[in-house]
């Protein structure tokens, strides 16, 4: 049964209290600009909705209460029928980042302020689509002139800036989460331990050429740009999996404490452009794409449209960024044999590919080191492990630690662990479990001495 109509006061319905404000003015006269930000920046805009609400005052300020999405916009506000926009209590939303750290959004709001032609109205309001994501809209409405396109320009520019300044994702490690069934769920923090160069276990010439292309790169952007040259690069990291890019990865995001790191899955990149719009707004920033190979694989193999699909969405965000956008994309891949060769060859799109080697015996030696831990290791066994060990990865090398201290615990032996221990844990990890173990392992069982003869 439908209610009773309640009493309307004019102290409660938007478009009365907007057209006091712009009186004599007639309404339909004011000029509207609208500005879109992306939903993830909620947090970003509670600074320059703040300074919005410290300029026009208490009394400048009115949350909104909205019967229909059709009412959403500047206009909507002015409709004078039966269901129009009320004022209301403000309405804020919670907004989790993780790490312990919560923010309070507005989820919508009306500022009134300016006096004479300088007067304005501020709408702002968060659009959920059918997909769940949502869209942050800021619209500014003026009386027509300079004055009003000078407060215009004024007030879009202060929420760039803030934007452009803001801290709260600034040396970040980012991923988007989706939800199965409603969309768009929100940023992911992720807390990724600190690497130091000297955990990065990579022959020097290898690890000095991603420090000049990356580090050395991005120290010098400024110098770059006084001489008109291109900010944005593309880095393809390639080699076997388990020898360690992504653990590179992560020391260039801990050397990068001003750079916001995005981390991009291959399922996700149909959302490249969510990432890339919120990297321009908040560069510098690094977006990383793990295993594009599958994404990326060369027009010669089998026909995928949605995979091919992928691969364009990637190629037109690489190349539609400006040439001074400081934006870094690093890029993975096991095989890059197959990777398409408009991605891989295309100067502008990746401009320089680094393998990622296995580690040769000074490597495997610094391995052993640092993942033995506490566990002492006898001197003759070091030798033995490297020289068997020859064509394994760094994720073998740590497996082989791990399996050889339980071994020796499962023995009751106690002091250094012999080589003995791990030629037993070898031989679990390469024949006793079959080819396959050592495939998923990281290792070469064909390589030089890697495994004593039966």
């Amino acid at each position: 049964m439908k209610q009773p109509d309640t009493p309307r006061s004019g102290n409660q319905l938007a478009h009365a209290l907007i057209r006091r404000h712009f009186k004599p003015r007639a309404v339909t006269k004011l000029v509207t600009t609208s500005r879109y930000f992306p939903g993830r920046l909620k947090v970003e805009l509670i600074a320059p909705l703040a300074a919005l609400a410290a300029e026009t005052g208490p009394e400048g300020f009115s949350g909104l209460y909205f019967p229909s999405d059709s009412k959403g916009t500047f206009t909507g506000l002015l409709v004078d029928d039966d269901e129009p926009v009320r004022l209301a209590a403000s309405h804020y939303e919670e907004v989790d980042l993780g790490l312990g750290e919560r923010f309070h959004c507005l989820r919508n709001g009306l500022w009134l302020g300016g006096a004479g032609g300088d007067r304005f109205a501020a709408l702002y309001t968060c659009e959920t689509d059918f997909q769940g994501d949502s869209k942050l809209r800021l619209e500014i409405a003026v009386i027509p002139g300079e004055a009003g396109g000078r407060q215009t320009r004024r007030i879009l520019a202060g929420f760039d800036e803030a934007i452009k300044d803001t801290r709260v994702y600034r040396g970040r490690v980012l991923s988007f989460e989706r939800d199965q069934l409603f969309g768009y769920a929100g940023l992911r923090v992720h807390t990724l331990p600190e690497v130091t160069r000297d955990q990065v276990i990579l022959p020097e010439r290898t690890l000095d050429l991603i420090e000049r292309n990356i580090l050395g790169f991005c120290a010098r952007r400024d110098a770059l740009a006084a001489l008109g040259l291109p900010l944005k690069k593309g880095v393809l990291f390639y080699g076997p999996p388990g020898t360690g890019k992504t653990l590179t990865i992560r020391y260039i995001a801990s050397a990068l404490k001003e750079a916001t790191t995005f981390l991009v899955t291959a399922e996700e990149v149909a959302h490249l452009r969510d990432y890339t719009s919120l990297a321009r707004m908040i560069q510098p920033a690094i977006i990383v794409i793990e295993d594009v190979d599958l994404i990326a694989e060369s027009k010669s193999s089998v026909y995928d449209p949605a995979s091919h699909g992928l691969l364009n969405r990637l190629l037109n965000e690489m190349d539609g960024l400006r040439e001074d956008a400081q934006i870094l994309f690093i890029l993975t891949t096991n095989r890059p044999e197959t990777l398409e060769p408009a991605l891989a060859e295309r100067p502008g799109r990746i401009d320089q590919a680094i393998e990622i080697p296995l580690p040769d015996d000074a490597c495997r030696r610094r391995l052993i080191e640092l993942y033995s831990g506490k566990m002492p290791i006898a001197a003759e066994a070091f030798d033995d492990i490297i020289r068997r060990t020859k064509g394994a990865t760094a994720s073998f090398i740590r497996e082989l630690i791990r399996r050889a201290a339980q071994l020796q615990l499962e023995a009751g032996c106690t002091g250094e662990v012999q080589a003995e221990i791990f030629l037993r844990a070898i031989e679990e990890m390469t024949l006793t479990g079959g080819r396959l173990t050592a495939r998923l392992l990281g290792a070469n069982p064909n390589a030089a001495g890697f495994i004593r003869a039966a």
